[in-house]
């Protein structure tokens, strides 16, 4: 209870009006190693990783209270281990084994705006020709390293975030675009044509940064 206490507050004071608009902006919490991701639309759409501000500007003595639609949980592990974690990533793990040092160095880096991970299912892994974790160690080292470099992005954005349209650069340098409807995030690689890959499973938070689950792997060319 501590820990998810300690995981609410933030150790300045941060009104509305302070927040960046449009912008995903990272605040370290009182529990170490632990960032919220706040974006603001205005000040009456603030998300809050995957909760939404309902009464802000609550003001107290020297401090201000934000109210909140949900409970925040902070991490336990990092992004990789997240994924290492998940028997449905175990490809995307293997991937991860496969990748240079450099590559390894930015997906367990801690970045100051945090990172987001979209990380294909085994299903997506298969069907972009990868047959099973030892195909992925045969595979080129520097082709494997720029795919999930592609699969990256050095800012922690949860799906509600998302902006229908939308074209985003990732650690690999080639933009992404993301898409929104109903509430359905789905991804678009500029390599795979009008074959988009959906979010599965979003919002998983890692200490370093926020990991969605998506099935189908995006191709930068």
């Amino acid at each position: 209870m501590q820990r998810i206490l300690r995981y609410h507050v933030v150790g300045s004071r941060i009104d509305q009006s302070a927040i960046p608009t449009m912008v995903n902006t990272v605040y370290q919490t009182t529990l170490a190693d632990n960032q919220i991701s706040v974006y603001k639309v205005n000040n009456s759409d603030i998300s809050v990783n995957n909760g939404k501000i309902i009464q802000g500007d609550n003001p107290t003595v020297g401090s201000v209270v934000h109210i909140i639609n949900a409970l925040l949980k902070p991490a336990t592990v990092n992004l990789v281990a997240l994924a290492k974690s998940n028997t449905n990533l175990s490809l995307f793990a293997a991937a991860v084994d496969r990748a240079n040092a450099s590559t390894q160095s930015t997906l367990n880096a801690v970045m100051q705006n945090g990172m987001t991970i979209f990380a294909p299912n085994d299903a997506a892994f298969k069907a972009a020709g990868y047959a099973d974790a030892a195909a992925i160690q045969k595979a080129d080292q520097a082709v494997i390293s720029d795919l999930l470099l592609y699969h990256v992005l050095k800012y922690s954005a949860y799906s509600q975030t998302f902006q229908n349209g939308a074209d985003v650069v990732t650690a690999q340098g080639t933009s992404i675009r993301t898409n929104v409807s109903g509430g359905k995030v789905t991804l678009l690689g500029k390599g795979n044509g009008t074959s988009v890959a959906n979010v599965v499973t979003a919002d998983q938070v890692a200490s370093n940064g926020v990991l969605h689950v998506i099935d189908r792997v995006l191709l930068a060319k």
